[in-house]
């Protein structure tokens, strides 16, 4: 269950993907509704919990995270953006062990 603006793009995808149910700021009492709603009806519940898991299983993986980033970024710059490549996906990765922290400083 979403709060915010219910013409948001979250809320778009949240609604067109049956991931759940979104509110705005004043329709808290339609929000408690379906709280009620929800709590009584566990195939609901379950068809809703299914349906997001099929939605983050489909759009929410690293190589989509970074397509949608890439065309975001392109769409921002008005050109078309440089591809990472593989070099810049290694970078991305946690570097354990590799990271030094500034703990002081000189005056």
């Amino acid at each position: 269950m979403g709060l915010g603006d219910p013409d948001s793009h979250l809320a778009e995808i949240v609604i067109d993907n049956g991931c759940g149910w979104f509110f705005g700021e004043n329709q808290l009492d339609e929000l408690v509704e379906q709280i009620e709603l929800a709590s009584q009806d566990a195939q609901l519940v379950e068809s809703v919990g299914q349906a997001s898991r099929d939605f983050a299983i489909a759009n929410c993986d690293r190589q989509t995270a970074i397509d949608n980033y890439h065309l975001s970024l392109s769409a921002m710059l008005g050109v078309k953006a440089r591809r990472p490549v593989e070099a810049d996906l290694e970078l991305a990765q946690p570097q354990v062990g590799e990271v030094e922290l500034a703990t002081s400083r000189s005056v």
